[in-house]
């Protein structure tokens, strides 16, 4: 029983950590670069969108929602780009 417990929060304890971790931006895009995958909101905060994060439809003006983490050398990372009306 206690080795199925640990076993369980051994699976479920990393899954925690990174939800908690997430945060949301929202503004206008004011760049977008497909060739290093890099999306700046209002001039001053630049993301780095994660592999896989369909960026083609996202283009300068277009205002966006972002979720995102921080990584341990301050860059931040886009999983999830939604472009909003």
């Amino acid at each position: 029983m206690r080795l199925s417990l640990l076993a369980a929060l051994a699976v479920l304890l990393p899954l925690s950590v990174s939800a908690a971790y997430a945060e949301d931006a929202s503004g206008q895009v004011t760049e977008v670069d497909t060739q290093t995958r890099t999306i700046v909101l209002e001039e001053t905060t630049t993301f780095i969108v994660d592999d896989g994060v369909h960026m083609n439809s996202v283009d300068v003006g277009d205002n966006v929602q972002i979720k995102f983490s921080s990584a341990a050398d301050g860059t931040l990372h886009a999983s999830e780009v939604t472009v909003t009306e």
